[in-house]
């Protein structure tokens, strides 16, 4: 009997054999899990073993004896793992389905390249059917092969286009199908109509419309980069600076004309006394929110992150005392340059990013709910365009939820 007993103790319960296969799958999928890094391939793998742990934990949850187990709905159970997802692995919902949507679209990994990022696999899964997806995945798999030592000759918005010209193409065949068969009620030739019905089984080539559409993005980028080089930005348009009309008259169209412009209206925006009014971020600075925050000079631009110093003056509403202090800016034309730049790794400290143009909020938002780890705040933002338009410093705080 005790050699029954003892067998019994060291076996593990069913439940205890779930939770161990959970615990492989978790540590596999946190190695893997780079935010913003993972390559197509590995996004299929981590799609893979995101099913899997799904199966898992569907079977635990609907087990009565399972402490995991939940009332048999099926919104209960998404509602659950896309918790269970987010509390193990970081994950949002929407991120773990497009892994797994990219696993359930794609049957052959073997034909996802190393070259092949996320974005051009989602692409590519819009065909939502087996065949075709192979076939686009072999001819792009060509192009990379026959231009080796080039950039990566494709793009999204490429393949993006290729699905399109597909789904239009298959709309085409059966209205062509449709239309033939209406011919037939009318039609005492059968031969005639299995002849129209032939001629529609057309298979739709990946590679040609690939190369079609990949010289059309060539051509378009030529033309652009063009056109570029030979503006030099709109002209400036405000109601409350118009001194600057007679100083810097045209837009800025890159950073470096950004920089410019900011250091031209750096004297009106002194002498016309505008003050940061912004409450949160006097919290940021750790000062007191009865002050007042107003530009005084700049210290120093360079190149390297931080790209300047300036020096802003506080005063104390209640005790009229003045201090000064000094705070650390970015210039970037586009203020989510910021994340492409990767400045947000450094430890050098930035509290102010200027800008000319800001991005929608939810570009920023939807960064920051895949890849910022959140270590340090992230610095508030004065877009100049917008100062131009309101004559106001209205800063953006990028550290709301």
């Amino acid at each position: 009997m005790n050699n029954g007993n003892d067998e019994r103790d060291n076996s593990a319960s069913p439940t205890e054999e779930k939770k161990s296969v959970d615990s492989l799958l978790i540590e596999e999928l946190t190695k893997l899990i780079k935010p913003g890094k993972e390559k197509g391939k590995t996004a299929w793998t981590i799609g893979q073993m995101l099913s899997k742990l799904k199966t898992e934990r569907l079977a635990q949850v609907n087990n009565p004896d399972s402490p995991d187990s939940v009332k048999s709905s099926e919104s209960n159970f998404d509602d659950y793992f896309e918790s269970f997802v987010s509390e193990n692995l970081g994950l949002s919902k929407k991120r773990a389905e497009q892994y797994m949507e990219i696993f359930n679209g794609i049957t052959d990994s073997d034909l996802i390249t190393k070259k092949m990022a996320i974005s051009h696999l989602e692409q590519v899964i819009r065909l939502k059917d087996d065949n075709a997806i192979k076939d686009l995945l072999k001819d792009l798999a060509k192009i990379e092969n026959e231009n080796p030592n080039s950039i990566l000759p494709y793009t999204e918005n490429i393949i993006a286009s290729i699905v399109s010209q597909y789904k239009n193409y298959l709309q085409k065949q059966s209205n062509n199908k449709t239309s033939d068969y209406n011919l037939s009620l009318f039609s005492d030739d059968s031969s005639e109509s299995n002849k129209n019905e032939e001629s529609t089984e057309i298979g739709f080539n990946f590679i040609e419309a690939l190369n079609t559409e990949r010289s059309d993005y060539e051509s378009r980028s030529e033309q652009i980069k063009k056109q570029r080089s030979d503006i030099w930005g709109q002209d400036i348009k405000t109601s409350y600076f118009p001194e600057i009309e007679n100083i810097y008259s045209r837009e800025p169209i890159d950073e470096q004309g950004l920089v410019g412009l900011f250091c031209t209206i750096f004297p009106l925006i002194k002498s016309k006394k505008l003050n940061i009014k912004c409450l949160d971020f006097f919290k940021f600075l750790d000062v007191s929110v009865t002050t007042e925050l107003s530009f005084l000079k700049i210290k120093g631009i360079r190149t390297r992150f931080p790209d300047a110093i300036i020096e802003f003056t506080i005063l104390d509403r209640k005790s009229s005392k003045t201090k000064t202090t000094e705070l650390f800016i970015e210039f970037e034309f586009e203020s989510f340059n910021y994340v492409r730049h990767k400045h947000y790794e450094s430890q050098e400290k930035c509290h102010l990013i200027v800008c000319w143009k800001h991005e929608e909020l939810s570009q920023w938002e939807n960064w920051k709910k895949f890849s910022y780890n959140k270590t340090q705040p992230l610095p508030f933002i004065l877009s100049v365009e917008n100062l131009l338009e309101t004559g106001e410093i209205n800063l953006i705080n990028l550290n709301k939820s």
